[in-house]
């Protein structure tokens, strides 16, 4: 499931309207608008795989929100709706269980035979998704899957067709403008407003729960806001992306669901263009992890671990034999000391103000001598240097300690200089999707040459820092680490708090290579002997 966010400030929901919960917005989402469609009962549901009597697929239609169907989603698969009667069909309400695709195609056809496409999905949120698309006569509703994927399989509530009655509204624009919109492709405009900004305002059929809109931008925008209007017409502020110029995706969504019949996006700037729009259901409510993946997606994008952009990371495990805790090494050089610790990541900064990570780069991974338990990854910052990433496990004291070293190297005829920092960041290596995500600090402390996480040792440096900083990640992500490792100039900071679990840290090594050079900086991790306990909390490193 792939997921796009950007940078957002969450304002506090109001009471009367932060209560919605997700299975009374899948019997809202099931209950179905008074329509313009043939009468349930005529409906019949079909899909091309075969389905166990206790997920029949007559549950895509039945309207209880806790009955559920599913099969096989690979290329050629499909579930559909046969309304009994042609309809003038606009759009589409599928309520996903935990198993939704990535992309999936909409399709209608009067025929059975003849279909055309309605609405291409290749980021599925999951959850309630409501999609709107250019009005057509159709009797036949089809979710089918891509010609190319990787899903195998799909769970699904319900999925209920919506005619151009239960249709979204989006004020100042023609129905084609509209659908357009909603479905991608064509930018649209947004109109002027008198206050001298744009302002989109999209008014819903009936009240139901949302977080708030998913927008891709198309070309130059200002800041941006979102409101939403309640039953008793009161607009109420969402949220607000004061750097969204700064992106080509925002995510404006607030912290609980609320109920809302219409909402209003205004955004700074000439005639800001937007190329897809999206409603976003009453269970996309925005998280920490949430947070620090939009700060992700900002200006210093290529600083970040890969996994926050939605890509897949390898890994491999390092721990001495019988441990009871194990490290686990990234194809790009990044660790995660133990389970669930926050991971640690290098980056290089040029003399010249360039940054770079791995993340980017082609990077060569090998074992010591081709065959010792010593991964590594090896890739180049800028021409002519290299930066090896290596580590090994050892028994020390009665509990395993892993160590890891990056090694510089000028490769080059003239001389290098620049910075190389380790990031200590609030996140996990395997990313949400896999049981990962937030590895929270809400305390940081650096002593020394030593991090304390939460009031849990970390690491110890083992070459000299030469400059360290901690910080909280601040309103809007204002003050998050990486864009001051990226400027050169680390928080003076060396304790950081954060209620969020949101804080980072970073230790800075000058590096000065001749050609031919080269400069290793070397950490040890203490791991521990402790399980993982059962309800998953961390075991204790000891100092």
């Amino acid at each position: 499931m792939r997921l796009h966010a950007q940078r957002w400030t969450v304002l506090p929901a109001p009471r009367h309207l932060a209560r919605a919960l997700l299975f009374p917005a899948l019997a809202l989402a099931a209950s179905g608008l008074a329509q313009n469609l043939p009468p349930r009962s005529q409906w019949q549901a079909s899909s091309s795989s075969q389905q166990v009597p206790a997920m029949a697929v007559s549950h895509l239609i039945d309207g209880d929100p806790k009955t559920v169907t599913g099969g096989a989603f690979s290329p050629g698969h499909w579930f559909q709706v046969d309304l009994g009667a042609p309809a003038q069909l606009g759009g589409a309400r599928i309520t996903w269980d935990v198993s939704n695709p990535e992309g999936y195609t909409l399709q209608t056809s009067l025929d059975g035979t003849q279909w055309q496409p309605a609405y291409t999905m290749r980021d599925s949120l999951g959850g309630i998704e409501t999609l709107f698309f250019a009005p057509r006569q159709a009797r036949y509703l089809r979710l089918a899957s891509p010609d190319k994927t990787s899903d195998w399989g799909v769970s699904i509530f319900e999925l209920e067709p919506l005619d151009t009655t239960a249709a979204a509204r989006v004020v100042g624009l023609d129905p084609g403008q509209a659908a357009s919109l909603w479905q991608g492709g064509a930018s649209v405009a947004m109109p002027a407003h008198a206050s001298g900004e744009s302002q989109l305002e999209i008014t819903l059929p009936r009240p139901q729960p949302t977080t708030g809109l998913a927008i891709d931008w198309a070309g130059g925008h200002g800041a941006a806001r979102l409101q939403a209007q309640d039953a008793n017409g009161r607009w109420l502020d969402l949220a607000v992306d004061p750097q969204a110029g700064s992106r080509t995706q925002s995510w404006l969504a607030g912290n609980a669901p609320v109920t809302a019949k219409a909402l209003r996006l205004t955004v700074a700037g000439n005639a800001p263009r937007i190329a897809r729009l999206r409603l976003l259901g009453p269970a996309a409510v925005m998280t920490p992890m949430k947070r620090y993946q939009v700060a992700a997606s900002g200006a210093q994008r290529a600083l970040f671990p890969a996994s926050l952009h939605l890509q897949q990371t390898y890994w491999t495990a390092v721990g001495v034999h019988a441990g009871r805790q194990k490290s686990i090494f990234d194809e790009y050089g990044n660790l995660e000391a133990f389970k669930g610790a926050p991971l640690v990541q290098p980056i290089w900064r040029n003399a010249d103000g360039t940054a770079a990570g791995a993340a980017a780069a082609q990077v060569k991974h090998a074992l010591r001598d081709g065959w010792k338990p010593m991964p590594s990854a090896t890739w180049s910052p800028q021409p002519g240097l290299e930066l090896q990433s290596e580590t090994f496990a050892i028994e020390r004291d009665g509990q395993p300690v892993t160590f890891v070293r990056h090694r510089l190297r000028n490769t080059g005829s003239t001389p290098v200089a620049g910075t190389l920092t380790l990031a200590v960041r609030p996140m996990q290596m395997n990313p949400p999707w896999q049981n990962g995500g937030l590895s929270p600090i809400r305390k940081v402390a650096i002593e020394g040459q030593a991090v304390r996480i939460n009031g849990r040792p970390l690491l110890q440096s083992l070459t000299p820092v030469d400059a360290a900083g901690a910080a909280p990640f601040g309103p809007e992500g204002s003050s998050e680490i990486t864009t001051a490792i990226a400027s050169g100039t680390l928080p003076a900071a060396q304790h950081a708090d954060d209620a969020d679990g949101l804080a980072a840290a970073a230790l800075a090594y000058r590096v000065h290579l001749a050609p031919g050079a080269s400069r290793s900086v070397v950490l040890a991790f203490p791991l521990g002997t402790a399980a993982t306990a059962a309800d998953g909390s961390l075991p204790d490193a000891p100092a």
